[in-house]
């Protein structure tokens, strides 16, 4: 939600986010977002980003992805945001 995305963007982590309605179907069924909107998020970002907001759609949860190297990057990423 925005509280989280608030949070985020106080702790100067950078957030990158993708257009569920421009993701494309294959063979009359939709491919896996997922994976479509990652590509899409840092294609579209100058450098990794440590987020991937997915703001949800008709039936489906919004998500934030927390990027990092290693898992101990992933928990720091986490505790700037929670505190």
């Amino acid at each position: 939600d925005e509280h989280v995305l608030a949070r985020a963007r106080r702790a100067r982590l950078t957030i990158a986010t993708f257009d569920r309605a421009l993701e494309p179907k294959r063979g009359g069924r939709k491919v896996s977002t997922m994976s479509w909107g990652t590509a899409q998020a840092l294609q579209s970002s100058l450098r990794i980003p440590d987020l991937i907001v997915d703001r949800g759609g008709q039936g489906k949860e919004a998500m934030v992805r927390v990027l990092g190297r290693r898992p101990s990057d992933v928990l720091v990423k986490v505790r700037r945001i929670a505190l």
